[in-house]
């Protein structure tokens, strides 16, 4: 049994990361990051809607270990980036329990 939940499980995230990481969502959450240019140049709407992306935080983080400047205070940056982290690792443990439940209903 656990066997099979170990299969389910990599072939399901195997899937996802193919799905997630592809150029689907990385490429606009890189454009909308500020990685090429300051988030301030962007209109209004969009700097709001970049507010909500994880790349924004990495890469003003990044660009003020190394130059000193950025755009938003590295104190938000990095509580940002944490927050993301723990919201991920959530959501990772309920997948997890989700199919291990599943796993028990579908292969016992």
């Amino acid at each position: 049994m656990l066997f099979w939940f170990i299969t389910v499980t990599f072939i399901v995230f195997d899937v996802l990361f193919v799905f997630l990481s592809g150029g689907f969502y990385l490429t606009p959450l890189t454009y909308l990051g500020g990685v090429f240019y300051s988030v301030d140049m962007l209109p209004e709407l969009w700097q709001k809607i970049s507010l909500a992306n994880p790349i924004l935080y990495i890469v003003n983080s990044f660009r003020y270990g190394l130059i000193g400047v950025t755009d938003i205070d590295i104190t938000v940056a990095l509580t940002m980036i944490i927050s993301f982290i723990v919201a991920l690792i959530i959501f990772s443990l309920y997948l997890c329990f989700i199919f291990l439940i599943l796993s028990l209903f579908l292969f016992d």
